[in-house]
């Protein structure tokens, strides 16, 4: 296995934590329902690294709760392997485990289209 080039280490440690738009939250993980969210969206935007594994980007118990108490917008988030795509109140989890021989998913927004494919053998 050949390495990963500086210049896509570079890419990926520049990406930011969360991607905002005025229908949705894009987010690795998901929110903490028991926070306010303006102050987690804030974090987010910072990048703030000053907690160890920040959770909105590690915890797998953010994964599995929607988000309908703190914002109207749906919250797109993967991290959490599941065997399809769920949504949970108005959170959808699109993390198929492509990365374990899972299916790779794209969600077309705002349709709430599934596009999936296989990983090809060569």
């Amino acid at each position: 296995m050949t390495k990963m080039p500086e210049a896509h280490k570079d890419f990926f440690r520049r990406l930011p934590w969360v991607v905002e738009h005025p229908n949705f939250i894009f987010v690795h993980c998901g929110l903490d329902p028991g926070e306010p969210l303006e102050g987690q969206i804030e974090q987010l935007r910072r990048r703030d690294a000053t907690l160890f594994k920040p959770k909105w980007l590690h915890s797998d118990g953010l994964a599995l709760v929607g988000h309908a108490q703190q914002t109207n917008k749906v919250v797109v988030a993967g991290h959490c392997i599941l065997p399809e795509v769920r949504r949970i109140e108005n959170k959808v989890l699109i993390d198929t485990g492509c990365g374990y021989g899972g299916m790779l998913t794209a969600l077309l927004l705002p349709e709430f289209e599934i596009v999936q494919a296989t990983r090809s053998e060569k």
